[in-house]
């Protein structure tokens, strides 16, 4: 009988495993940041939910470079529970500020009924 024993963190296959991970997700990030991935579609949902058109172009090129940034601290790992919270923030400011010209337009409609 083998014995189970459990990995520990930092050696052989966790080591590798949490390379691979770090960088499949950094190249989402990269992809994304460096327009490999096309925005246009992005952009246009943001027009067509009343963001002001004239900072649709700055809020893609801000994420851009939010996505570029996390993607090389992903892969050099550089403070990843600070880069973690930052994300996390900076994703709920770019899912919550582009919409609230949306939701304060309907909230201000005529009813149509």
């Amino acid at each position: 009988m083998t014995d189970l024993v459990r990995p520990t963190p930092g050696s052989g296959d966790i080591q590798y495993g949490e390379w691979i991970g770090r960088i499949a997700l950094a190249l989402i990030f990269l992809f994304n940041g460096f327009g490999i991935v096309d925005q246009s579609r992005a952009a246009q949902e943001l027009a067509a939910h009343r963001t002001p058109t004239a900072l649709v172009p700055l809020l893609i090129i801000t994420g851009r470079v939010l996505q570029i940034a996390a993607g090389i601290a992903l892969v050099v790992g550089w403070h990843e529970r600070v880069a973690a919270i930052f994300g996390g923030l900076c994703f709920v400011a770019f899912r919550s500020i582009p919409s609230l010209p949306s939701h304060i337009a309907e909230i201000h409609a005529p009813a149509s009924r």
